[in-house]
């Protein structure tokens, strides 16, 4: 049997609760993976933002197909970025297809058309902050998104 490690952990120097602005990446090994098994057998959504970095490097989000509330009452992850995609606001209620990658707001309707659908260079602005997982590790965790049409708003 062939020993593996881990892939080395690449510090990128991103700052708790700063804005970023990345452009969406498909995952080479698909949008679709399993991963850590405390999620059970759904396959999560992974997204790769290139954050215009030289050397390529990007980060990675991993998040839940989930697009209702959390227990504390905020927009999921999934809502939360595919809103920022659509330069809504995040509480608006959407619906999702993960055969298709299409997501829509007519509610009313199960043949409603697709509004759009999540596809590469697609970009969004992201904060999130640095956590040491159980290995010692430090690691960039994505923890929201907002479209850059709002954050030229804000920001500007």
């Amino acid at each position: 049997m062939t020993r593996q490690k881990a892939a080395e952990r690449i510090d990128l120097g991103l700052e708790d609760d700063q804005p970023y602005r990345g452009s969406l990446r498909k995952p080479k090994k698909g949008w679709f993976q399993k991963g850590d098994p405390k999620y059970g057998d759904q396959e999560r959504l992974v997204v790769d933002w290139d954050i215009g970095r030289k050397d390529g490097t990007t980060v990675r989000d991993w998040m839940s197909q989930a697009i209702g509330q959390t227990a504390t009452g905020k927009p999921s992850k999934m809502r939360q970025l595919l809103n920022a995609l659509a330069e809504k606001p995040a509480e608006t209620e959407l619906w999702w297809d993960a055969e298709t990658r299409e997501w829509g707001y007519d509610l009313s309707n199960d043949n409603s058309a697709a509004y759009a659908v999540l596809s590469e260079g697609q970009t969004v602005i992201f904060k999130g902050e640095n956590r040491i997982n159980g290995k010692g590790q430090s690691n960039y965790r994505i923890t929201g998104y907002r479209s850059p049409a709002k954050a030229k708003k804000d920001d500007g």
